[in-house]
């Protein structure tokens, strides 16, 4: 008996592919759809008979995420792909893995996994250049998800961690613990996560009738390079604050170090906050950071629920976010 995986070796396409060609579903181009029906007849394909006689074929889907992401073996964005992998066995759908280089970001250059029919649904891990997500969207011809970036391209869904309200939480935090005068250290401007962490701390300060200070909004990394820089861009105010808020816990640990080289006792004399509940190596409760845990499994779940339904229709989800929680350590 043919089945619609036979079809799809033969044509050069994924099986979701070839379903929706024989059963006159939207999604594929009439080109497509009149060389999938040729080849079908060719082979001898019937479709069974009876209900639930046919069984539904696997889903392909593509991961798509730059590779100054995925240095460590250990960081975020591998146990978000390793818990995205994990669900999708459950689900009857195979991951297909690319990591961008930053050369052929900055060139704009198209994905091999959107060439070919290879993959039914494409899921872009964390902040990539506004030309690059134009590059994209333009040159997919399956349906997009945007996970832990809010997309620059207008009218595409994402999921991400709720930073705004993290960043309220982590503030309002550390006013409970009788601080007053916060500094915000990440460099705006360089990614949704830490513009949007960054408003929720505005919002708190504006909250107790404050405002951001330009000397307390200290950078963490180099704009045209994107990772974080200790000794260049961390520099710690000559007008001290009572506590510091980080972007990140790598930034958070960074910081720390800096502060104990100066005199200063963490959290004695001034208190750390950082985000994610992630470092470089691992040791997160060894280090002692007071920070806000990303839900990664919740975010892995609610990607592949939300690309799964949009390779099978045209529903859109707008932007999701997934909730974390504070973790109280000894730095604040």
């Amino acid at each position: 008996m043919v089945t619609l995986t036979d079809i799809a070796a033969r044509a050069g396409v994924s099986t979701v592919t070839v379903s929706k060609a024989l059963s006159g579903k939207k999604g594929v181009s009439e080109e497509v759809r009149e060389r999938i029906l040729r080849i079908a007849d060719e082979m001898g394909y019937r479709k069974a008979a009876g209900k639930g006689a046919e069984r539904e074929e696997p889903v392909q889907i593509g991961i798509l995420v730059a590779s100054r992401f995925m240095q460590d073996s250990r960081s975020f964005y591998w146990s978000l792909i390793q818990e995205i992998t994990v669900k999708s066995l459950e689900k009857n759908c195979f991951c297909v893995l690319e990591a961008v280089e930053r050369k052929d970001e900055e060139e704009a250059r198209c994905p091999s996994l959107l060439t070919g029919d290879r993959v039914d649904g494409l899921l872009v891990l964390g902040a990539f250049s506004a030309a690059y997500e134009k590059e994209l969207v333009s040159n997919a011809r399956v349906p997009v998800l945007f996970v832990d970036n809010r997309p620059t391209v207008a009218g595409y869904d994402a999921v991400m961690s709720d930073n705004y309200s993290g960043g309220l939480v982590m503030t309002e935090y550390l006013f409970s613990r009788g601080c007053r005068r916060i500094a915000f250290v990440g460099t705006l401007l360089m990614t949704s996560s830490i513009d949007e962490r960054f408003f929720g701390y505005t919002r708190a300060l504006l909250g107790h009738g404050m405002r951001p200070e330009e000397h307390w909004l200290i950078p963490d990394r180099d704009p045209s390079q994107g990772e974080i820089d200790p000794e260049r861009c961390i520099q710690l105010p000559e007008v001290m604050p009572d506590a510091f808020f980080c972007n990140c816990d790598v930034t958070a640990r960074f910081l720390i170090e800096k502060l104990r080289k100066a005199g200063f006792r963490v959290p004695e004399d001034v208190m750390v906050a950082g985000y994610d509940n992630y470092l470089i190596g691992g040791g997160e409760e060894e280090a002692g950071i007071t920070t806000y845990a990303v839900d990664s499994k919740g975010m892995a779940a609610r990607a592949l629920h939300m690309i799964l339904h949009k390779v099978k229709s045209d529903y859109s989800y707008g932007l999701v976010t997934v909730s974390g929680a504070l973790l109280r350590r000894t730095s604040a």
